[in-house]
């Protein structure tokens, strides 16, 4: 067995050479017409080499270990840290990646600010066209596109233990090499229009179509009203799209590993602890905590654009020339969203699948085995897995391995379940999923003082989300469902789904922000303060179903800077203090002990800033 096998003494070296560039080239004028014209043409270009060094090669440690690299009588001796020394370079490789990404794109436009008259003012008129096309090929290193696959002796190896479930790199999850391209033609129009003296409005509507998806038409109508001189209305409604990118496209394949509850594993320990909760541990039914649980799909082609209409109603405050107020109140439905159903929330249904098939009656382990043998597992054809109806969960062999034993199999028993492998694979496409509806409202007050010390500009912002839904599936309502019964357990937790308010990696429904920026000659100041409002982890639950708090955290910034006159240059030396109060995020069931969607774990850091402008 070989576990997280990386000579980590040595250090994780990456060696990344970037290369870029950029043509622009624009002209304009105007018509006798009264038209203003635009034209530009955009060429840029960017590749990536990137090397990471010291890493581990599968094939190469099955041919060290059974002999045919080796042309003398040394040998890798695998219990040394001694890399330097242990004759491991033979299994030690560099990993590549080179990527190149380009674009090609060339537009024009029609301006005319007064297209004609109203009786409250001319309207403005902004026609155009757009032609963009986008290339992009991702080249990986030959160990993880499948040109050099997994070697293994046994004459019975999984066929998930190779390309394109596993890769040739130790550590590192398979992935193709894609290429592909992704055209766009589009029109667009815009007018200005004045509805009254007081009223004012907006109308824009644009059509794209792709050559890898289906088109789109989105427009938008935005209305200002200038209720006296410091009180404006304002309200706005838009539709807007976003395609599958082109790697969700052409992917024809991914599989990533990553750690994974087993959730009929998981049941069945808790039923056997008289209901408890008990911590993943040593063990084939304890150890449900699966780290190569395998996420693979194929090419997701059949992917539609997803699609959203955005609503805000709010309004402006000037009381003072210094002081400016803005409130909104909005709302996002998006349509089609692009996601997975989700590793953990396939191996609950895959339990809750197998719980509703029971045992057949058995009251004996002999009768459990007689009865599951003929009537819940099938062996998968393309990978020699096992699964049962409707799952997408696909399972390690159990009757023919030491796993099937007494204790283990009363365990089953008792649970009502019958015995089950480990995952190892977890078909999991790419979805179009349902309804998607977010609401908030959005605060700024913007407020200037000058004062005999010097000039202040302060900013506070306030954004607040009221509603995160996520409207469910067939089967993550069948799921919810089956815990609310309490046919399964209160502690599963289902992700992405419902309402995620709060929730997981979607964040805290509340964050404020506030800027102050102080100028006095040539010296300056700045202090900003971020507060992030709490948020619950929904993957750390109690029996009843209580979930773990992730606490507020706040963080203030402080710096100070100094220009001059450097030999008749503009110059600036500036000191930036992150994180004053020396901040740590709030414990979370994140990879590294925090949500890193939202929270950052630097603690107190510096840096000091010197610029000069030629």
């Amino acid at each position: 067995t070989i576990d997280a096998g990386r000579p980590y003494n040595l250090g994780r070296t990456l060696d990344v050479n970037k290369k870029s560039y950029r043509f622009l080239l624009g002209f304009r004028g105007t018509m006798n017409s009264g038209w203003d014209w635009e034209a530009a043409s955009v060429i840029s270009k960017a590749t990536m080499l990137d090397i990471a060094h010291d890493r581990f090669g599968y094939d190469l440690i099955h041919a060290e270990l059974n002999g045919s690299l080796r042309t003398t009588d040394q040998v890798w001796n695998i219990f040394s840290t001694d890399w330097d020394n242990n004759n491991s370079e033979r299994v030690r490789i560099d990993v590549t990646r080179e990527d190149t990404s380009e674009l090609k794109m060339f537009d024009f436009k029609l301006s005319n600010p007064e297209v004609f008259q109203l009786p409250a003012g001319p309207v403005g008129a902004l026609v155009g066209v757009e032609w963009r096309m986008e290339t992009y090929h991702d080249d990986r290193d030959p160990r993880l596109d499948g040109t050099i696959r997994n070697i293994d002796f046994r004459p019975n190896i999984s066929k998930t233990k190779t390309y394109p479930y596993l890769s040739s790199v130790v550590g590192s999850s398979p992935t193709g090499d894609v290429y592909g391209v992704k055209r766009v033609n589009s029109v667009f129009a815009e007018l200005s229009i004045p509805v009254t003296e007081k009223l004012d409005s907006q109308v824009a509507l644009r059509h794209e179509t792709f050559s890898d998806s289906e088109s789109t038409t989105v427009g938008k109508l935005a209305l200002g009203y200038n209720l006296n001189e410091w009180i404006k209305l304002r309200a706005s409604a838009s539709t807007s799209f976003r395609t599958p990118n082109i790697i969700q496209v052409n992917q024809t394949e991914v599989a990533r590993t990553g750690t994974r509850n087993d959730a009929v594993h998981q049941y069945a320990i808790w039923v056997k602890n008289g209901k408890q909760i008990v911590s993943s541990g040593s063990g084939f039914l304890k150890d449900y905590t699966i780290s190569n649980s395998i996420r693979y799909a194929t090419g997701a082609e059949n992917l539609v654009p997803e699609e959203s209409t955005n609503t805000s109603l709010g309004f402006v405050l000037t009381p003072m020339d210094n002081l400016t107020i803005t409130y909104d109140i909005w709302e996002i439905e998006k349509e089609n969203t692009i996601g997975l159903f989700g590793r953990n929330n396939q191996s609950i249904y895959d339990l809750l699948l197998r719980s509703r098939l029971g045992i057949g009656g058995a009251t004996t382990v002999a009768e459990m085995e007689a009865w599951c043998k003929a009537n819940v597992n099938s062996q998968d054809s393309e990978t020699g897995k096992y699964i049962v109806g409707g799952s997408a969960v696909l399972r390690d062999a159990y009757w023919e391995t030491s796993n099937n034993t007494a204790a283990n199999n009363a365990v089953f028993l008792d649970a009502g379940i019958c015995p089950a492998g480990q995952q190892d694979v977890i078909r999991d496409e790419y979805l179009n999923l349902a309804t998607r509806t977010i609401e908030g409202t959005d605060l700024t007050i913007y407020y200037d003082m000058d004062t005999d010390f010097g000039k202040f500009n302060i900013t506070f912002q306030s954004s607040v989300t009221d509603k995160f839904y996520q409207t469910p599936t067939g089967q993550f309502t069948e799921i919810a469902s089956a815990i609310n019964s309490g046919e399964l357990p209160a502690f599963f937790s289902l992700e992405g789904y419902g309402d995620l308010l709060g929730l997981d990696t979607t964040g805290p429904d509340q964050k404020n922000t506030l800027k102050v920026n102080y100028r006095n000659g040539d010296w300056g100041a700045q202090m900003s303060a971020l507060r992030i409002g709490e948020a619950f982890d929904s993957g750390v639950k109690l029996v009843d179903g209580t979930m773990w708090r992730i606490d507020p955290m706040t963080t203030v910034n402080l710096s100070v800077y100094k220009k001059f006159d450097m030999k008749g240059k503009d110059a600036r030396i500036k000191l930036m203090v992150k994180n004053v109060a020396d901040e740590r995020a709030p414990l979370a069931d994140g990879y590294l002990g925090f949500m890193s969607d939202f929270h950052r774990d630097l603690g107190r850091n510096y840096y000091l800033d010197f610029r000069v402008d030629f």
